[in-house]
C-alpha cells in the first residue's frame, strides 16, 4: 500500500512568554518546581510551534529557538541558505566551547528541582548550515547547558546518543552519525515541501544525569550564528518532555482490543501508587485508557502518566446517496484526517476522491498499521428537465400560457401556483421548480412589453445667435430598442443645425412599429452689432440725411434707447423707438448747429446677459 501523508503547514506563535512556554508546555510532570525564567534574545527568535507530525519534523508541538526568526523554518526549502539577520549580540556561554564569536543568540534558562537523579527531554536539530558547510571549521552551535550542585561548569547534554560527543553540524551529518541525520533535499517529499532546513537530526534525547535530588540546578537552551549572520538554524524541544526519567512508554495504540502491555516507572528506591492502586514497580495493563503514578520522593512527589488507546481511526464516507442527473460528480474530502495512507476503490491513494459512475465506492485508511475501511454507495436519479420556452416581448398586452411538458411529483411557480399550467398576463419574470423523486430542476422565463415609443425636441422655438449653431436632442439615447429618422436625413439622438427653418424628428419602436414624431423651428438673430451711426446730419427739410438715428434691423430689440445732449449735458432728444430719428429740434424749435453728444442702449434675445451701449459725437449741419 504505497502512503500519502495528510499536509499540514508548521505553526508557529511568537507572542507567548517565556514564562508560559516553560510552565505551560515544556513541563512534563506535575510536581515539578521551576524558577527564574529568563530570556536573551529577538523576540521573533523563540516562539511555540505544532503541526510538527503533519510536516514530518518528528516532534508534534513544543518550543522553538532560532539563530534567526522561528517562522522563517516553514517550507518549502526553496531558499538557498535561507537567512534572517537579528541584530542581537552573541552568546558568552557560547563562545567559551569554540574559537569563534557569535551573533544573533537566542537563551532561554530556568531553574529545577529534580526529585530523582535523571531527568530527560526530547528535541530536534535543523540547520540550513546542511550540508556545503560541513567540515568548514565554523557552523551554528547549539547546546543545553546544565549547572548546579556536583556539576563542574556547566555541562552540555545534547550529546549524540550512546556518546559523550556533542551534537554539532559536523559530527551529525550525511558523512558522519548518519543514522541520526535526515537531509531535505527530495523535492517530492512533504517534510521538502513544509520545512525550510537543508537538514535535521531524527528525535534525540537529552539526559541529565546523577542529579542531586531536591537541589536547584539551572538548564540554559541556547543556539547562535557563528562568525556572520548568514543561513539559519532552530532547535525545537518537544512538549511535555521535560521530565523525571521513568521506563513508561510513550502513548501507545493496539489495532485490536486484546493486548498485554509492561507499564514500568523505574526509580525503584522510592514508592509509588498507580492509578489502577498497584504499588509495584510494573504493572500489566490489558486494558485501554489513561494510566498514571505518582512517585514519592524526599521532596515531595511527581506524576508520570502514558494513554493506551484503540488505534481504531473511524472513517465515514456518509450515508448512501443519490445524485441527481446523469452526471456525478460526488467529492468526499478527508484532507483532514491525520492518517499514514488513503487507498481507494479505485486503486489512487489521494486524501480527496471524486465519484463519477453510480455504484459501491470504498476507502480503506491506515495508521500505526492499522486499518479501517468504509464503504458508500451511489446512484443517480432522473432530473425533470424541462424548457419554459425562449424571454418574450409582446407589444400591447402580455398573453402566454406556461406548459413545462414534463411529468413531476410537485411542483412550485413563481406565483404560488401549483398547477401542472399556468397563464401569463402580466410582464415580469416567471419560474418553475419541478420535483421528480427528490430531484429538483428549475427554468426562468421573462416577459415583456415592448418599450413606447418616445420623443421631446424640448421646446418648439429655437434661437440661433449669430454663427452659433443649435444642437436639437430627441429626447431618446435608446437606438437598440428605437429607429431615430431626422428630417436632414439623421439617424443619431442629436443633430447640430446650422441654417434657420423647422426640423423634425420621428422615432419608430422595432418592435411593434409604432411612430411618435415631434419638430422645432431654428430662427437666426443677430446679437446686436449690425447697425450703422452717422457722424453728422443736416435737418433742412430736403429728405436727405434729414434726421439722425442709427441705421439697421431692430427686429431683435428687446430694449433701445437713443439719447442725444448738448456739450453742457442738456437733454436734446430722447426715444425707445428704433425707427425715430432726432430732427435737429427741442420743442419743435430747431436748434443751433454744432457739435451733440450721442449714447445708444441696445439688448437683444442673442445678448440678454448684457446691455450694448454706443457713445460718441454727431455733427449737426444747416
Amino acid at each position: 500500500m504505497s502512503a500519502t501523508y495528510v499536509s499540514a503547514q508548521l505553526l508557529i506563535d511568537e507572542s507567548l512568554t517565556p514564562q508560559w512556554l516553560v510552565q505551560g508546555e515544556f513541563l512534563g510532570n506535575e510536581g515539578l518546581s521551576v524558577k527564574n525564567i529568563s530570556y536573551v534574545g529577538a523576540a521573533k527568535s523563540i516562539g511555540y510551534f505544532e503541526n510538527g507530525d503533519s510536516s514530518k519534523l518528528g516532534l508534534d508541538r513544543g518550543i522553538i529557538l532560532s539563530s534567526g526568526a522561528v517562522s522563517g523554518v516553514k517550507g518549502p526549502n526553496n531558499a538557498v541558505g535561507h537567512t534572517t539577520i537579528m541584530g542581537k549580540p552573541g552568546s558568552a556561554l557560547l563562545e567559551s566551547f569554540i574559537p569563534y564569536k557569535t551573533k544573533d543568540a537566542a537563551m532561554l534558562q530556568f531553574d529545577f528541582k529534580p526529585q530523582t537523579e535523571n531527568m530527560v527531554f526530547n528535541y530536534v536539530f535543523a540547520s540550513e548550515e546542511y550540508i556545503e558547510w560541513v567540515d568548514s571549521g565554523f557552523n551554528d552551535i547549539f547546546g543545553f547547558f546544565i549547572s548546579g550542585p556536583g556539576i563542574v561548569g556547566e555541562q552540555n547534554v545534547a550529546l549524540i546518543p550512546g556518546t559523550a560527543s556533542e551534537v554539532t553540524i559536523d559530527n551529525v551529518n550525511h558523512l558522519r552519525n548518519t543514522k541520526f541525520f535526515i537531509q531535505n533535499d527530495d523535492t517530492s517529499d512533504l517534510r521538502y515541501q513544509l520545512l525550510q532546513s537543508d537538514g535535521q537530526t531524527i528525535v534525540l534525547k537529552a539526559e541529565l544525569k546523577s542529579l542531586i535530588p531536591c537541589e536547584w540546578y539551572t538548564i540554559k537552551l541556547a543556539i547562535a550564528d557563528v562568525n556572520d549572520s548568514e543561513k539559519d538554524s532552530w532547535v525545537f524541544v518537544e512538549s511535555k518532555s521535560f521530565k523525571h526519567k521513568t521506563n513508561l512508554v510513550n502513548d501507545t495504540f493496539f489495532c485490536d482490543d486484546t493486548f498485554q502491555l509492561v507499564l514500568d516507572a523505574a526509580n525503584t528506591e522510592y514508592d509509588l501508587l498507580w492509578s489502577t492502586g498497584d504499588t509495584a514497580h510494573k504493572i500489566i495493563v490489558d486494558t485501554f485508557g489513561t494510566y498514571y503514578v505518582d512517585i514519592f520522593t524526599g521532596c515531595g512527589s511527581f506524576r508520570d502518566k502514558v494513554t493506551i488507546d484503540h488505534q481504531y481511526t473511524p472513517v465515514s464516507l456518509g450515508n448512501d446517496t443519490s445524485i441527481c442527473g446523469s452526471t456525478i460528480n460526488h467529492i468526499l474530502d478527508l484532507s483532514r484526517m491525520k492518517v499514514e495512507s488513503f487507498l481507494w476503490s479505485d486503486g489512487t491513494s489521494g486524501d480527496t476522491y471524486t465519484i463519477s459512475d453510480t455504484g459501491w465506492h470504498w476507502l480503506e485508511i491506515e495508521k500505526n498499521g492499522c486499518t479501517t475501511r468504509d464503504s458508500i454507495f451511489v446512484e443517480g436519479k432522473e432530473i425533470p428537465d424541462f424548457d419554459l420556452g425562449n424571454d418574450s416581448v409582446f407589444c400591447d398586452a402580455v398573453d402566454r400560457v406556461l406548459n413545462p411538458l414534463q411529468n413531476s411529483d410537485s411542483r412550485i411557480w413563481s406565483t404560488g401556483a401549483i398547477t401542472p399550467v399556468i397563464t401569463a398576463s402580466e410582464p415580469g419574470t416567471y419560474w418553475l421548480t419541478l420535483n421528480l423523486n427528490g430531484c429538483l430542476y428549475s427554468d426562468t422565463i421573462t416577459l415583456e412589453l415592448a418599450p413606447e415609443p418616445y420623443v421631446d425636441l424640448a421646446e418648439s422655438f429655437y434661437l440661433a445667435c449669430g454663427t452659433d449653431s443649435v444642437e436639437l436632442y430627441a429626447g431618446n439615447r435608446d437606438v437598440i430598442n428605437f429607429d431615430i429618422l431626422w428630417s436632414t436625413g439623421s439617424t443619431k439622438p442629436w443633430i447640430q443645425v446650422y441654417d434657420q427653418g423647422i426640423y423634425s424628428v420621428r422615432v419608430t419602436d422595432k418592435i411593434c412599429n409604432r411612430t411618435v414624431e415631434d419638430q422645432a423651428e431654428i430662427v437666426r438673430a443677430d446679437y446686436g452689432g449690425g447697425y450703422i451711426v452717422s457722424n453728422a446730419f443736416s435737418p433742412n427739410g430736403d429728405n436727405l440725411n434729414d434726421k439722425f438715428k442709427p441705421l439697421g434691423s431692430w427686429v431683435d430689440a428687446i430694449e433701445y434707447q437713443l439719447i442725444v445732449h448738448n456739450r453742457w449735458g442738456e437733454q436734446m432728444f430722447r426715444t425707445n423707438d428704433p425707427q425715430e430719428g432726432w430732427d435737429g429740434t427741442v420743442d419743435n424749435f430747431p436748434v443751433e448747429a454744432g457739435i451733440y453728444i450721442f449714447e445708444i442702449i441696445l439688448k437683444t434675445p442673442c445678448a440678454e446677459e448684457r446691455i450694448l451701449i454706443e457713445s460718441g459725437s454727431v455733427h449737426l449741419i444747416r
